[in-house]
This record gives structure tokens, C-alpha cells and sequence, in this order.
């Protein structure tokens, strides 16, 4: 599920970079700044950002571990289809790699105009939830094709190329796949990414093998390099690098300097809206997001604004006493009945959006998708398992960054 390191370091950088503030408050179209929150962040650096941790509804599976960097020549076991990435230790949860091609072919894409769709897109009890959407935002915009284009099929050894910095790196992986052993029922099939959607597709655990062997060679892609790697280094990869590496194209990423309605990030929300870049925006920790929207108690259908502010687009139900997951309160859509998940990566769903140009951004909505390929809770008001929908405003007075790719 989402981890939360990326989220803390991007949190970490916000602290000791501060911007220069602009004068007065933030204008976003005919839409009434509330001048409490549109202020330049707080920054505190004596936040002890490594408290955060992985979210509490992810828990690490016992301590993660890795072969000894000396002696062993990790950009060389790129081309060697048998060098597996490192596991996690069980506890409760028990992994180990098996075969998974042992009755036929595994099929990689769905049939039709996209090899990927979003629901193809479905994260394990571990992964990195930046990752996940990165492929749910590649496939949302039409794009999947660059990923095809990047995979060469050899029985059930599988190549893929991955880039970074303007270079391209080739991965070959085989079909050992880290699947359950041992555990209690809810442990889930394999240790990361599922095959799931339409045609069960299996791009997305052999792609997130393959990107765990790149990190291993290449830990300056990683937010922690100086951590364990194997599948524990896919628990902090900023989605700008992973849309990068998997595309080709340049990642781009778009921090908040401004809490409130922060206008270079309305005008990156309004781009990824309308341009046929993926994008992929994160949720903060509660303990921001409550900074960011206010937390308040909701009863019924009472759609007074709180505490007689001005505008306010949403709050938060109640979120200190839960902190694993909100409730949101959205005053724009007038529904109390989305659950956000702190400190996650979400994919910009721009088919399901009704954004025009120039439009009043509390009346938009825009729906993003959750790589865990399912809604923490089901709301009938969303006919998506795995995604929700918010206003624009409320959606841009909460995330802390946007992260997307140039030219593609």
C-alpha cells in the first residue's frame, strides 16, 4: 500500500527551501482566497520527518534486505534474467519467488485500442504507491503504447528498458515472481503489485521487478539511496522519475509554495487537465493536510460553510482521530463521501473531468485514481472502485506536489 518516505522527503525539502512569498494573497479565478490558509507554508526544521515512517495501513514486512554492495555487480545482473531483487523478511506475511509461467504464456496487455488500463494498476501490502500511478497515469492518457513499445517478450524472460538521464538501461527479468508461502488469509497473493484487471495483466509486478533491479544498480533514483534496496527500494520513488524512467520522456516536479489555492499549481492542474501529459499529484501526511484544509465534524447534509469563513472548499471529518485515511468534507461537489488517503501518490484521470478552460474551479470535478486498484471505502457516489472524485479546488488546496513528464 502507500508508503510514505517520498511524502516526507518532498516535506523535508519544503522545509529548508523556502520561497519568496508573492504579494498578498493568491487569486485564482472569481474564487474568494481564504486568507487564513493563503499564506507561504510553515517551516519547521526541527520536524522530525522520519517519524512519518511507512503509512500505518502499510506496515514494512519485517526488515528489508539486500545482498552486500561489495562483490556484487549489480549493473552487470541487469542483463541476467535469474538475479532476483532482495525480499522482505517475513513477519506475518511470508514471500518467496516462484515461477509463475508454469501453465502458458503471461499475458502483459489487454486486448483493444490500450494495452493498459487503470484498473491494471493494483498495489500489494508493499510497492510504492508513486510508482503504481505513474503506470495508472501513462494509461489514463492514452499512452500505454510507450510502454508496450519498451518491453521485448523472449518465452518467459522479459526485457524491458527503462531511461534515465537522457541514457537507456535494459532489465531483463524472469518469471519468478515473490508470491505467498505463509501468512494469514488477508496477506496478499505476491509481495507488491498484483496481476489484476480485465486480463489479470502481469505488465505491472514484472515492470516493478524489473525497476527494483534498476534501483539496485542505479540508487541515485531512489529518495533514499543509502537504504536497503530490492523490492524495499520501490517503497520511495518519486513519480516524476518513475514517469520518467518508464517513458523516456523528462519528469517534471511541481512542489506547493503556498498553502491555500497556490497558483502555480492550479495552473499545472488546469495543463494536466487539458494536455496529453500523465500526471500524478500526492496527498500529504494528516498532520499537514490538516494545516492545509481544516478538520471539522459533519452531521447529516449541512452544507453551511464552518466557522463563517469566507470560502472554504473542503475539510476533513474528524481525520486526527484516523489517521490512516480521511473522510472528506467537499463543499464544492456538496459530498461528504470520499476517503483520502494521506501521504499517497494518486493519477490524474482526466476522462473524467469537467474541466473547461476558464471555468469556476469550485464547480469542477476531477477524478483521481488510487493505485491500491480499490477505494478504501466504497461510496455509491463514485462509480469508480478504485477512484474519487473532488472539487478542483479542494484538490489544489491539498496536495503538496504534482509530477508529470515534458513533450511527450
Amino acid at each position: 500500500m502507500a508508503s510514505r518516505i517520498w511524502l516526507a522527503l518532498l516535506l523535508f525539502q519544503l522545509a529548508t527551501a523556502a520561497p519568496t512569498p508573492a504579494d498578498g494573497a493568491v487569486a485564482a479565478r472569481d474564487v474568494e482566497a481564504f486568507s487564513a490558509r493563503d499564506t507561504l507554508l510553515e517551516r519547521d526544521g526541527e520536524e522530525n520527518w522520519s517519524k512519518y515512517g511507512t503509512n500505518k495501513n502499510s506496515p514494512l514486512i519485517g526488515t528489508p534486505a539486500r545482498e552486500p554492495r561489495a562483490g556484487v555487480d549489480y549493473v552487470k545482473a541487469l542483463l541476467d534474467p535469474t538475479k532476483q531483487p532482495a525480499l522482505f523478511k517475513d513477519s506475518p506475511c511470508d514471500y518467496a519467488y516462484s515461477r509463475q509461467a508454469t501453465s502458458g504464456p503471461l499475458n502483459l496487455w489487454e486486448k483493444g485500442s490500450s494495452p493498459l488500463v487503470d484498473t491494471n494498476v493494483a498495489q500489494g501490502g508493499v510497492g510504492d504507491c508513486g510508482f503504481g500511478s505513474s503506470i495508472g497515469a501513462i494509461a489514463l492518457t492514452g499512452h500505454s503504447q510507450y510502454l508496450k513499445d519498451r518491453v521485448k517478450v523472449n518465452g518467459t524472460t522479459w526485457e524491458f528498458k527503462f531511461t534515465w538521464l537522457g541514457k537507456d538501461h535494459i532489465v531483463r527479468v524472469d518469471d519468478q515472481l515473490p508470491a505467498k508461502i505463509g501468512g494469514p488469509d488477508w496477506c496478499n497473493r505476491f509481495l507488491g503489485y498484483q496481476p489484476a484487471g480485465p486480463s489479470k495483466s502481469w505488465y505491472v509486478p514484472l515492470v516493478e521487478k524489473a525497476a527494483a533491479k534498476l534501483l539496485d544498480a542505479y540508487p541515485e533514483i531512489r529518495s533514499y539511496p543509502d537504504q536497503p534496496g530490492g523490492y524495499n527500494a520501490m517503497q520511495g520513488i518519486w513519480p516524476h522519475k518513475a514517469l520518467e524512467i518508464l517513458t523516456g520522456r523528462s519528469g517534471k516536479r511541481l512542489n506547493r509554495e503556498f498553502t491555500g489555492l497556490d497558483d502555480n499549481l492550479i495552473k499545472a492542474l488546469e495543463k494536466c487537465l487539458t494536455g496529453p501529459e500523465p500526471c500524478v499529484v500526492g496527498t500529504p501526511s494528516v498532520e499537514y493536510g490538516d494545516n492545509f484544509l481544516g478538520s471539522a465534524s459533519f452531521n447529516g447534509e449541512a452544507w453551511e460553510v464552518p466557522d463563517g469563513a469566507p470560502f472554504v472548499s473542503g475539510v476533513f471529518s474528524n481525520s486526527t482521530s484516523a489517521p490512516d485515511f480521511w473522510d472528506s468534507i467537499d463543499y464544492d461537489l456538496k459530498s461528504a463521501h470520499n476517503t483520502i488517503v494521506p501521504s499517497h501518490a494518486w493519477a490524474i484521470d482526466k476522462r473524467n473531468t469537467n474541466y473547461t478552460p476558464g471555468a469556476d474551479i469550485r464547480k469542477v470535478k476531477v477524478r483521481i485514481l488510487n493505485p491500491w486498484g480499490k477505494n478504501v471505502k466504497p461510496w455509491a457516489q463514485t462509480n469508480a472502485i478504485n477512484a474519487i472524485d473532488i472539487s478542483f479546488s479542494t484538490l489544489v488546496s491539498l496536495i503538496t506536489a504534482l509530477f508529470t513528464v515534458e513533450d511527450i
